[in-house]
């Protein structure tokens, strides 16, 4: 039966060929609004059953959904921590260096963080976007308040980043966003990494189960149930579930 469907499905027969699947129990059509939470409470259970498994989405806005509902739950079964604490975070907008040379594209708030000194601006250094001058130049400001235009014509030295808010809570699974450093610089942490949260040292720096510490301030850390289709490359999972709607349009 299931040579059958898969063959009615090469042969572009996507009627029997779901058909077939359906009447397997292999198909199920769920509303629109349980779709999501059907999807979370599956992975919850095969991660019970000591399974590991990833959920994969094409966009943030779909996987952010899914992620919510699965902390959701697992606070609700006690397996997370029910306090969130905030930490500063930062998404990759993965612009081509012609889009981050353009000044036409920033807006005021967006995060720079430079992988290669520049004139005056060291590696790693952020520099927060504060608007336009006269002459048109994109000003960033840095840590310590002072202004500078942005040189925008290094755009290869340098990634643009939106901040957001990232609540996290013991026993969450974070995942590393880009390479860096423990707090003690004795560990990289690359990106991609998967780890867990065993709570949170008395400066508000994250432990990490594996005894490591990530500063608060480090930036590069997201939730580690989903994960886009290219950050899921080369990861080794028992079960994957994708989560892919008219909303990832």
């Amino acid at each position: 039966a299931y040579r059958d469907a898969v063959a009615a499905l090469a042969r572009g027969d996507m009627e029997v060929g779901f058909a077939a699947l359906r009447s397997l129990g292999w198909v199920e059509e769920v509303a629109s609004d349980d779709r999501h939470r059907a999807l979370a409470r599956d992975y919850l259970a095969a991660v019970a059953a000591g399974k590991s498994a990833l959920v994969v989405s094409p966009t943030h806005a779909e996987g952010g959904q899914v992620t919510a509902l699965i902390r959701e739950a697992r606070k609700e079964d006690g397996t997370l921590g029910a306090i969130d604490q905030s930490f500063f975070a930062l998404r990759n907008l993965a612009w081509t260096e012609a889009e981050r040379g353009d000044p036409a594209r920033y807006s005021t708030g967006l995060v720079v963080q430079f992988f290669k000194d520049a004139p005056g601006i060291k590696k790693g250094e952020r520099l927060q976007i504060d608007g336009w001058d006269k002459e048109g130049r994109v000003l960033a400001r840095r840590a310590d308040g002072t202004t500078l235009p942005l040189p925008v014509q290094l755009a290869a030295r340098f990634q643009v980043y939106e901040p957001f808010v990232l609540g996290l809570a013991k026993g969450d699974q974070v995942r590393v966003t880009q390479n860096g450093t423990t707090e003690d610089g004795a560990h990289k942490l690359n990106n991609g990494s998967m780890h867990t949260v065993a709570g949170f040292t008395p400066g508000g720096d994250v432990l990490l189960a594996n005894g490591w510490v990530i500063g608060r301030d480090f930036g590069h850390l997201a939730h580690g149930y989903c994960t886009t289709s290219h950050a899921s490359q080369g990861k080794t999972v028992d079960l994957v579930f994708v989560a892919q709607g008219a909303e990832s349009f």
